[in-house]
Protein backbone atom coordinates (compact mmCIF):
# COMPACT_ATOMS: atom_id res chain seq x y z
CA UNK A 1 0.00 0.00 0.00
CA UNK A 2 1.39 3.27 -0.80
CA UNK A 3 2.57 5.69 1.89
CA UNK A 4 0.64 9.46 1.63
CA UNK A 5 3.09 12.16 2.19
CA UNK A 6 0.81 13.42 4.92
CA UNK A 7 1.70 10.76 6.71
CA UNK A 8 5.29 11.39 6.23
CA UNK A 9 5.48 15.40 7.15
CA UNK A 10 5.51 14.61 10.94
CA UNK A 11 8.61 12.31 10.82
CA UNK A 12 10.16 14.93 8.90
CA UNK A 13 9.56 17.70 10.83
CA UNK A 14 10.86 15.28 14.27
CA UNK A 15 14.22 15.01 12.25
CA UNK A 16 14.90 18.41 11.44
CA UNK A 17 14.42 18.92 15.38
CA UNK A 18 16.84 17.10 16.30
CA UNK A 19 19.54 17.77 14.10
CA UNK A 20 22.31 20.49 14.92
CA UNK A 21 21.03 24.07 14.06
CA UNK A 22 22.34 25.62 11.10
CA UNK A 23 23.00 29.95 11.27
CA UNK A 24 22.94 31.33 7.89
CA UNK A 25 23.61 34.81 6.66
CA UNK A 26 21.34 37.00 4.49
CA UNK A 27 23.13 34.99 1.15
CA UNK A 28 22.12 31.70 2.55
CA UNK A 29 25.64 30.89 3.32
CA UNK A 30 26.72 29.26 6.38
CA UNK A 31 28.51 31.71 8.58
CA UNK A 32 31.49 30.94 10.31
CA UNK A 33 31.77 30.15 13.87
CA UNK A 34 32.72 33.05 15.95
CA UNK A 35 36.10 33.02 17.20
CA UNK A 36 37.46 33.68 20.67
CA UNK A 37 40.56 36.28 20.59
CA UNK A 38 43.53 34.01 22.24
CA UNK A 39 45.15 36.24 25.30
CA UNK A 40 48.41 37.58 24.68
CA UNK A 41 51.16 35.77 25.54
CA UNK A 42 53.60 36.69 28.57
CA UNK A 43 56.76 35.85 29.73
CA UNK A 44 57.46 33.73 32.46
CA UNK A 45 57.15 35.06 36.04
CA UNK A 46 60.21 33.66 37.28
CA UNK A 47 62.70 35.73 34.34
CA UNK A 48 64.28 39.07 35.79
CA UNK A 49 63.34 42.17 34.49
CA UNK A 50 66.25 42.07 31.15
CA UNK A 51 65.54 38.40 30.71
CA UNK A 52 61.42 39.27 30.32
CA UNK A 53 62.44 42.30 27.92
CA UNK A 54 64.44 39.51 26.01
CA UNK A 55 61.45 37.80 25.57
CA UNK A 56 59.33 40.43 24.42
CA UNK A 57 62.23 42.17 21.83
CA UNK A 58 62.43 38.44 20.56
CA UNK A 59 58.81 37.90 19.68
CA UNK A 60 57.07 41.09 19.07
CA UNK A 61 58.14 41.37 15.45
CA UNK A 62 55.83 38.16 14.87
CA UNK A 63 52.83 39.04 16.81
CA UNK A 64 49.67 40.44 15.27
CA UNK A 65 48.83 43.99 15.68
CA UNK A 66 46.74 43.63 18.09
CA UNK A 67 48.58 41.83 20.80
CA UNK A 68 52.10 43.92 19.65
CA UNK A 69 50.74 47.34 20.72
CA UNK A 70 49.79 45.43 23.96
CA UNK A 71 53.84 43.89 24.01
CA UNK A 72 54.92 47.42 23.27
CA UNK A 73 53.25 48.80 26.24
CA UNK A 74 54.63 46.24 28.50
CA UNK A 75 58.41 46.49 27.34
CA UNK A 76 58.14 50.57 27.95
CA UNK A 77 56.93 49.68 31.77
CA UNK A 78 59.90 47.04 31.89
CA UNK A 79 62.41 49.37 30.52
CA UNK A 80 61.21 52.09 33.08
CA UNK A 81 62.21 49.40 35.52
CA UNK A 82 65.54 49.27 34.11
CA UNK A 83 65.94 53.05 34.30
CA UNK A 84 66.40 52.78 31.09
CA UNK A 85 64.06 56.11 29.80
CA UNK A 86 64.94 56.19 26.01
CA UNK A 87 64.04 52.48 25.00
CA UNK A 88 60.64 52.95 27.32
CA UNK A 89 60.25 56.30 24.85
CA UNK A 90 60.57 54.59 21.97
CA UNK A 91 58.33 50.96 23.31
CA UNK A 92 55.34 53.64 24.30
CA UNK A 93 55.79 55.54 21.09
CA UNK A 94 55.32 52.77 18.93
CA UNK A 95 52.63 51.26 20.67
CA UNK A 96 50.20 54.72 19.79
CA UNK A 97 50.78 53.80 16.66
CA UNK A 98 48.21 51.66 16.73
CA UNK A 99 44.61 51.68 17.70
CA UNK A 100 44.73 52.06 21.27
CA UNK A 101 42.06 52.18 24.21
CA UNK A 102 41.51 55.97 25.80
CA UNK A 103 42.83 54.15 28.77
CA UNK A 104 45.25 53.14 26.46
CA UNK A 105 46.51 56.04 25.47
CA UNK A 106 46.59 57.25 29.04
CA UNK A 107 49.32 54.32 29.81
CA UNK A 108 51.76 55.15 26.84
CA UNK A 109 51.36 59.16 27.21
CA UNK A 110 51.89 58.81 31.24
CA UNK A 111 54.69 55.96 30.21
CA UNK A 112 56.69 58.86 28.14
CA UNK A 113 55.79 61.92 30.67
CA UNK A 114 57.77 58.73 33.38
CA UNK A 115 60.75 57.93 31.05
CA UNK A 116 61.41 62.02 30.21
CA UNK A 117 61.38 62.55 34.00
CA UNK A 118 63.96 59.43 34.65
CA UNK A 119 66.42 61.55 32.27
CA UNK A 120 65.63 64.42 34.17
CA UNK A 121 63.91 66.45 31.57
CA UNK A 122 60.57 68.22 33.08
CA UNK A 123 60.23 70.48 29.88
CA UNK A 124 59.65 67.92 28.09
CA UNK A 125 57.66 65.40 30.35
CA UNK A 126 55.06 68.21 31.07
CA UNK A 127 52.90 67.30 27.99
CA UNK A 128 52.81 64.18 28.09
CA UNK A 129 52.25 63.94 31.62
CA UNK A 130 49.11 66.32 30.74
CA UNK A 131 47.80 64.21 28.05
CA UNK A 132 48.43 61.01 30.53
CA UNK A 133 45.67 62.54 32.79
CA UNK A 134 42.95 62.44 30.03
CA UNK A 135 41.88 58.68 30.31
CA UNK A 136 43.87 57.89 33.49
CA UNK A 137 41.64 56.35 36.29
CA UNK A 138 42.63 54.75 39.86
CA UNK A 139 46.61 54.86 41.50
CA UNK A 140 47.94 55.65 38.16
CA UNK A 141 46.28 59.01 37.34
CA UNK A 142 47.21 59.91 41.11
CA UNK A 143 50.71 59.91 40.40
CA UNK A 144 50.13 61.58 36.88
CA UNK A 145 48.72 64.33 38.81
CA UNK A 146 51.18 64.68 41.22
CA UNK A 147 54.30 64.22 39.14
CA UNK A 148 52.96 67.01 36.24
CA UNK A 149 51.97 69.49 39.48
CA UNK A 150 56.01 69.23 40.58
CA UNK A 151 56.65 69.44 36.96
CA UNK A 152 55.01 73.03 36.54
CA UNK A 153 56.75 74.13 39.95
CA UNK A 154 53.44 73.77 42.54
CA UNK A 155 53.45 70.98 45.29
CA UNK A 156 50.45 68.59 46.31
CA UNK A 157 49.70 66.65 49.57
CA UNK A 158 50.37 62.96 48.85
CA UNK A 159 50.29 59.90 50.73
CA UNK A 160 53.73 58.12 51.76
CA UNK A 161 52.40 55.35 49.35
CA UNK A 162 52.00 58.01 46.45
CA UNK A 163 55.54 58.61 47.20
CA UNK A 164 56.77 55.72 47.47
CA UNK A 165 55.40 55.01 43.85
CA UNK A 166 56.49 57.66 42.21
CA UNK A 167 59.81 57.70 44.28
CA UNK A 168 62.10 56.64 40.78
CA UNK A 169 60.63 59.92 39.18
CA UNK A 170 60.81 62.48 40.92
CA UNK A 171 62.68 65.38 39.41
CA UNK A 172 65.16 66.89 41.83
CA UNK A 173 64.01 70.57 43.22
CA UNK A 174 67.20 72.92 41.54
CA UNK A 175 66.31 71.01 38.08
CA UNK A 176 62.47 71.57 38.64
CA UNK A 177 63.75 75.71 39.45
CA UNK A 178 65.96 75.66 36.49
CA UNK A 179 63.19 74.72 33.91
CA UNK A 180 60.14 76.74 35.81
CA UNK A 181 61.94 79.47 35.85
CA UNK A 182 61.35 79.43 31.96
CA UNK A 183 62.78 82.40 29.92
CA UNK A 184 65.98 82.00 28.12
CA UNK A 185 67.30 79.25 30.41
CA UNK A 186 64.33 76.76 30.18
CA UNK A 187 66.84 74.64 27.54
CA UNK A 188 68.61 73.53 31.29
CA UNK A 189 67.80 69.43 31.97
CA UNK A 190 70.37 69.53 34.75
CA UNK A 191 71.25 71.50 36.97
CA UNK A 192 74.94 71.99 39.14
CA UNK A 193 72.80 71.52 42.27
CA UNK A 194 71.49 68.05 40.63
CA UNK A 195 75.05 66.38 39.49
CA UNK A 196 76.42 67.91 43.18
CA UNK A 197 78.82 70.21 41.60
CA UNK A 198 81.29 71.66 43.59
CA UNK A 199 81.24 75.24 44.78
CA UNK A 200 82.80 78.09 42.28
CA UNK A 201 86.12 79.10 43.73
CA UNK A 202 87.52 82.56 44.46
CA UNK A 203 89.44 82.87 41.69
CA UNK A 204 87.54 83.62 38.56
CA UNK A 205 86.35 86.46 36.93
CA UNK A 206 83.13 88.06 36.14
CA UNK A 207 81.90 87.88 32.07
CA UNK A 208 80.48 90.83 30.36
CA UNK A 209 77.95 90.08 27.49
CA UNK A 210 78.40 87.26 25.73
CA UNK A 211 79.63 87.72 21.89
CA UNK A 212 80.76 84.34 20.91
CA UNK A 213 80.04 80.85 21.44
CA UNK A 214 82.90 78.07 21.42
CA UNK A 215 81.93 74.13 21.11
CA UNK A 216 84.09 71.05 22.33
CA UNK A 217 84.33 67.60 22.99
CA UNK A 218 85.21 66.07 26.48
CA UNK A 219 88.01 63.87 24.64
CA UNK A 220 87.36 60.84 27.46
CA UNK A 221 84.95 58.29 26.12
CA UNK A 222 81.36 57.73 27.18
CA UNK A 223 78.71 55.47 25.38
CA UNK A 224 76.30 55.11 28.25
CA UNK A 225 73.11 57.20 28.46
CA UNK A 226 72.46 56.85 31.77
CA UNK A 227 71.76 60.15 33.72
CA UNK A 228 74.17 58.41 36.65
CA UNK A 229 76.60 58.07 34.44
CA UNK A 230 76.63 61.46 32.66
CA UNK A 231 76.68 62.83 36.38
CA UNK A 232 79.62 61.12 37.42
CA UNK A 233 81.56 62.10 34.46
CA UNK A 234 80.38 65.68 35.00
CA UNK A 235 81.28 65.63 38.34
CA UNK A 236 85.16 63.95 37.04
CA UNK A 237 85.46 66.96 34.28
CA UNK A 238 84.64 69.57 37.51
CA UNK A 239 87.33 67.79 39.25
CA UNK A 240 90.23 67.79 37.23
CA UNK A 241 89.23 71.05 36.55
CA UNK A 242 89.76 72.53 39.65
CA UNK A 243 92.48 70.07 41.56
CA UNK A 244 94.36 69.33 38.93
CA UNK A 245 94.31 72.53 37.25
CA UNK A 246 93.57 74.73 39.64
CA UNK A 247 91.06 76.38 38.21
CA UNK A 248 87.67 77.88 39.65
CA UNK A 249 85.23 75.78 38.58
CA UNK A 250 84.55 73.38 35.25
CA UNK A 251 86.01 75.11 32.31
CA UNK A 252 82.37 74.83 30.10
CA UNK A 253 79.21 76.76 30.87
CA UNK A 254 77.58 73.77 28.95
CA UNK A 255 77.93 70.24 28.59
CA UNK A 256 75.44 67.79 26.52
CA UNK A 257 75.36 63.85 27.04
CA UNK A 258 74.91 61.21 24.42
CA UNK A 259 71.25 61.11 26.10
CA UNK A 260 70.79 65.16 24.54
CA UNK A 261 70.61 66.29 27.96
CA UNK A 262 72.10 69.62 28.82
CA UNK A 263 73.96 70.00 31.95
CA UNK A 264 74.48 73.51 33.25
CA UNK A 265 78.44 74.07 34.13
CA UNK A 266 80.18 77.09 35.09
CA UNK A 267 78.00 79.49 35.69
CA UNK A 268 77.14 81.89 32.82
CA UNK A 269 78.07 84.93 33.98
CA UNK A 270 81.72 84.03 34.91
CA UNK A 271 84.49 83.63 32.09
CA UNK A 272 85.12 80.41 31.28
CA UNK A 273 88.10 78.17 30.84
CA UNK A 274 87.53 76.70 27.80
CA UNK A 275 88.98 78.54 24.58
CA UNK A 276 92.72 78.69 25.57
CA UNK A 277 93.55 82.24 27.63
CA UNK A 278 92.14 85.38 28.83
CA UNK A 279 91.80 86.96 26.05
CA UNK A 280 90.13 84.16 23.76
CA UNK A 281 87.94 83.13 27.28
CA UNK A 282 86.43 86.73 27.27
CA UNK A 283 82.82 86.56 26.21
CA UNK A 284 83.34 82.91 25.35
CA UNK A 285 80.42 80.56 26.01
CA UNK A 286 81.89 77.29 26.33
CA UNK A 287 79.92 74.27 25.04
CA UNK A 288 81.21 70.64 25.65
CA UNK A 289 79.56 67.71 24.12
CA UNK A 290 80.70 64.36 26.01
CA UNK A 291 82.58 61.80 24.37
CA UNK A 292 85.75 61.08 22.46
CA UNK A 293 85.39 62.74 18.47
CA UNK A 294 89.11 62.42 17.88
CA UNK A 295 90.98 58.89 18.13
CA UNK A 296 94.11 59.16 20.57
CA UNK A 297 95.66 55.69 19.91
CA UNK A 298 98.53 56.98 22.13
CA UNK A 299 96.76 57.22 25.01
CA UNK A 300 95.84 53.84 25.05
CA UNK A 301 92.83 51.35 23.42
CA UNK A 302 89.96 52.74 24.98
CA UNK A 303 91.09 56.30 23.50
CA UNK A 304 91.34 54.76 19.85
CA UNK A 305 88.10 54.40 18.87
CA UNK A 306 86.84 57.21 17.50
CA UNK A 307 83.34 57.83 18.17
CA UNK A 308 80.94 60.02 16.98
CA UNK A 309 78.20 62.79 18.26
CA UNK A 310 75.01 61.05 18.95
CA UNK A 311 72.19 62.55 16.92
CA UNK A 312 70.15 63.30 20.14
CA UNK A 313 73.42 65.12 20.90
CA UNK A 314 73.63 66.96 18.01
CA UNK A 315 70.20 67.94 18.25
CA UNK A 316 70.06 69.13 21.94
CA UNK A 317 73.48 71.26 20.62
CA UNK A 318 71.46 72.70 17.67
CA UNK A 319 68.61 74.06 20.60
CA UNK A 320 71.18 75.43 22.86
CA UNK A 321 73.25 77.26 20.59
CA UNK A 322 69.92 78.67 19.04
CA UNK A 323 68.22 79.91 22.39
CA UNK A 324 71.95 81.31 23.53
CA UNK A 325 72.25 83.38 20.57
CA UNK A 326 68.94 84.60 20.48
CA UNK A 327 69.28 85.99 24.24
CA UNK A 328 72.41 87.26 24.04
CA UNK A 329 72.07 88.46 20.56
CA UNK A 330 75.60 86.74 19.15
CA UNK A 331 75.68 86.13 15.17
CA UNK A 332 75.52 82.80 13.56
CA UNK A 333 79.25 83.68 12.12
CA UNK A 334 80.03 83.54 16.29
CA UNK A 335 80.07 80.12 16.65
CA UNK A 336 83.19 78.36 16.93
CA UNK A 337 84.80 75.44 17.65
CA UNK A 338 88.02 74.89 19.62
CA UNK A 339 91.06 74.47 17.15
CA UNK A 340 89.62 78.28 15.99
CA UNK A 341 91.54 79.58 19.38
CA UNK A 342 94.41 77.10 19.17
CA UNK A 343 96.31 74.52 18.08
CA UNK A 344 94.31 71.67 19.33
CA UNK A 345 92.04 68.65 16.73
CA UNK A 346 89.11 69.49 19.55
CA UNK A 347 86.26 68.75 18.73
CA UNK A 348 86.98 66.54 16.15
CA UNK A 349 85.81 66.59 12.56
CA UNK A 350 82.47 65.70 12.50
CA UNK A 351 81.80 68.44 15.02
CA UNK A 352 83.95 71.33 13.35
CA UNK A 353 82.05 70.04 9.94
CA UNK A 354 78.54 70.42 11.64
CA UNK A 355 79.70 74.29 13.29
CA UNK A 356 80.61 74.65 9.13
CA UNK A 357 77.58 74.32 7.94
CA UNK A 358 76.07 75.58 11.19
CA UNK A 359 77.65 79.01 10.39
CA UNK A 360 76.72 79.15 6.75
CA UNK A 361 73.31 78.11 7.48
CA UNK A 362 71.48 81.95 6.63
CA UNK A 363 68.35 80.54 8.06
Amino acid sequence: MPVRISRLLPLFTVLLACSSPVTRTTTNRVAPPIALRAPTPSPPASLSTPLRIRWWEDRIYRMDDADRREAYLRLGELYLLEDNGMEARRCFRQGLEGRLSTAEIAQAEYGIGRAYLLDSRPGLATKHLRAGLFGATGPGAEECRYLLALCEGETLAATPELLQRVQPYLPDEGMVASYAGAGSMRFLDVSRASWRAKPIRQNHELMGPPTRITIHHSAEPLSSRKLSDSRKEVLRIQSIHQDDKHWADIGYHFLIDPAGRVFEGRPIDVQGAHAGNKATNRGNIGICLLGNFKAQPERGPDYAIEQRPTSTQLASLEKLVNSLRGSFRIQREQVFHHGDFRQTECPGWRLRGWIRNYRSNSS
